[in-house]
């Protein structure tokens, strides 16, 4: 290969070897199987129960393999107990809900959750966790525990922007294209220690409320947030969500007890009250 169409500025040994096994593909579910509102991404291996919106019945029953994950790796009994009462209390809730009510860190409640609850993949209470034998779909009064998914679009204001931190940064997608030497190590003095503390973007936000609900006048922490309507705290989004309290008739997969439109209408309320800050 000429030189000038190399990728690298160095050349590399490159050992010849057999062609790689792929594993079959996976078939693509049929037309009439996809998600309206969610999508699919290999699951992690952590014993939980998931439930799709089309599913006719919810899981009833733990894995009893979460049972023994929690046996071999207990939580702690107090954090253990409050989930339980919390679930006890409310049917639905996502894990940012529960890491503000809490004030824990969710690594010490996850191999809590599958032995009380299973996960919501797809429909309006998508990304929360609803307590086993218990049917959303089925319980108008649900309707505030409905998940908005709230984005902050990449054609925003820069001021947004840099004030709002993506959940993953550039650097994760940041491809080498040279081969670089050992570069040489000049001592430097470590003066961090010394300097005032700086704040980042990417530092977790110091309100913890902010996490789980939508302040008028806050920005969110993250440029793509799951809120219950509930935690949308706007005036203008709870009329609209209660605007047909007792008069639900059918559980839609986009707006769920919502009257149509609404889910759509509420973030739109949402952005506007962003662009104001």
């Amino acid at each position: 290969m000429p030189q000038v169409f190399s990728r690298l500025d160095m050349p590399a040994v490159q050992a010849l070897r057999d062609e790689p096994k792929h594993r079959p593909a996976k078939p693509r579910a049929p037309a009439g199987q996809q998600n309206v509102v969610g999508g699919f991404r290999q699951r992690r291996m952590k014993f939980a129960r998931f439930h799709n919106y089309e599913d006719s019945e919810v899981p009833k029953e733990p894995n009893p393999e979460a049972w023994k994950q929690l046996e071999l790796r207990p939580a702690d009994p107090d954090i253990q107990k409050k989930v339980f009462e919390l679930f006890e209390k409310r049917p639905l809730w996502t894990r940012s809900a529960l890491q503000v009510e809490l004030e824990v860190s969710p690594m010490r409640f996850k191999l809590v959750l599958p032995v009380v609850a299973y996960y919501s993949l797809t429909g309006p209470f998508r990304t929360t966790w609803v307590r086993l034998g218990f049917d959303p779909r089925q319980d108008p009064s649900t309707k505030p525990y409905q998940i908005l998914d709230f984005r902050l679009k990449s054609s925003a204001p820069a001021r947004l922007c840099d004030k709002v931190a993506p959940k993953r940064g550039v650097g994760a997608y940041l491809v080498p294209t040279k081969v670089l030497g050992t570069p040489s190590r000049t001592p430097v003095a470590q003066t961090d220690a010394l300097a005032p503390p700086s704040k980042s973007v990417s530092d977790p936000p110091q309100d913890m409320e902010l996490i789980a609900s939508f302040l008028p006048g806050r920005l969110p922490p993250y440029r793509q947030m799951f809120y219950h309507l509930c935690d949308i705290r706007l005036q203008e989004v709870q009329d609209m969500v209660h605007a047909n309290d007792g008069r639900e008739t059918i559980c839609h997969e986009r707006d769920g007890w919502c009257k149509v439109g609404t889910i759509g209408k509420c973030r739109q309320a949402m952005m506007r009250e962003v662009d104001r800050i």
